[in-house]
Order: structure tokens, then C-alpha cells, then sequence
């Protein structure tokens, strides 16, 4: 258990060392400040570590970009095809609503449907054009918001919840009477 840690902890330190004795040799102002040595290296412990970790970063967004996507619906359990079938055509019979309750309702379903990479996902295959606008560091909130404000300026609300019920029908069935009732409620129906 121990050699999980000692080696990247050793690679570290050598590094430390062999920046601080190069720097110490090919920048001579340190050898001249009282204590520059100590400096030198703390100045170089903290760059490896800076490094290091853009490093770690680097390498796991790069092997995200090579791993084939998996389907969101490839991720459900087994029993999750026997689900009563509430239609999305219901809903698009009803007209695009504006209401906040319509939107909280879509809001929850995306939320408790989608981890924050699937939700990213979803956006880049299905609204390539909202993709770009979604910053990195986007929380899942923040992305389910742009999203659903994206929809209903387009008014494809529809598309997003035949998105929703083909990737997780578990949570689409867990909602579906929310939503009805929000877009019901949205337009002078219950």
C-alpha cells in the first residue's frame, strides 16, 4: 500500500531537487541572498507542484477526449425496460409554456436524470449550438439552466424530453406527471 504513494511522492522530490540545483547554478543571484538556497527550493516545490497537477489535468481531459462515448441508456439497469410508456407526443400538443413552474419541473427531470458529463454530452450531440456557450465550468445546475432557457427560445421542448425518455426512462416515468401537470398548468389546462 505504501508504494501507491512513495513513488509519485519520490519522482516529486527528485524533481524538486534537480530544479533547485539547476537554478542555483544557472542563476547565480541566488547564491548571493542570505538563505537562498532554502528559498530556491520552496520556489521550486511549489512550481513541481503547480505543474504537476496542470499535468494530472491534462492527461485526464486528453484521455476523456479518446474514450469512446457510451451511450447514457447503455447505463441503465436491466429492469428498467419494462416501464409504463407515457408519451411525449402529449406534450407536444400543448403549446410552448413560459412558466417558471414548466421550467422547474424540466429542471428537476434533467437534474435527477443526467450526471454532469452526461448532461454535456447531450448538449454536444443533440445542441451542438449551445455547446460552445457552455463554459468548463459550468456546474450541472448551470448547465440544465442554459439548457432549458435554450429549448424554450427554440420551443423544443419536445426534442429535450424525447432526449430525457430515450437516455433514462426511469426518471422520465419518475416525472412525467410533473411535467404534464407543469405544461398543463402553463396553459390554462390541469
Amino acid at each position: 500500500m505504501k508504494t501507491n504513494w512513495i513513488t509519485p511522492l519520490s519522482v516529486l522530490a527528485l524533481a524538486v531537487l534537480v530544479i533547485a540545483i539547476a537554478s542555483w547554478y544557472l542563476f547565480p543571484g541566488w547564491q548571493k541572498t542570505e538563505g537562498g538556497f532554502w528559498q530556491l527550493l520552496s520556489v521550486a516545490f511549489v512550481s513541481v507542484l503547480a505543474i504537476a497537477k496542470d499535468l494530472i489535468a491534462y492527461v485526464k481531459e486528453w484521455g476523456s477526449l479518446f474514450k469512446p462515448k457510451e451511450k447514457i441508456a447503455k447505463k441503465l439497469d436491466a429492469d428498467d425496460t419494462v416501464l409504463a410508456d407515457v408519451p411525449v407526443t402529449a406534450l407536444q400538443e400543448t403549446k410552448q409554456p413560459s412558466g417558471a413552474s414548466a421550467k422547474a419541473a424540466l429542471r428537476s427531470l434533467l437534474l435527477e436524470s443526467f450526471r454532469e458529463q452526461d448532461l454535456r454530452e447531450v448538449v454536444s450531440d443533440h445542441f451542438p449550438e449551445l455547446s460552445a456557450s457552455i463554459g468548463s465550468k459550468s456546474s450541472t445546475r448551470e448547465i440544465a439552466t442554459e439548457l432549458i432557457e435554450f429549448v424554450f427560445s427554440r420551443r423544443q421542448v419536445d426534442e429535450l424530453l424525447a432526449i430525457v425518455k430515450t437516455y433514462n426512462p426511469r426518471q422520465y416515468q419518475h416525472h412525467a406527471q410533473a411535467i404534464q401537470d407543469a405544461f398543463g398548468a402553463s396553459n390554462g389546462k390541469k
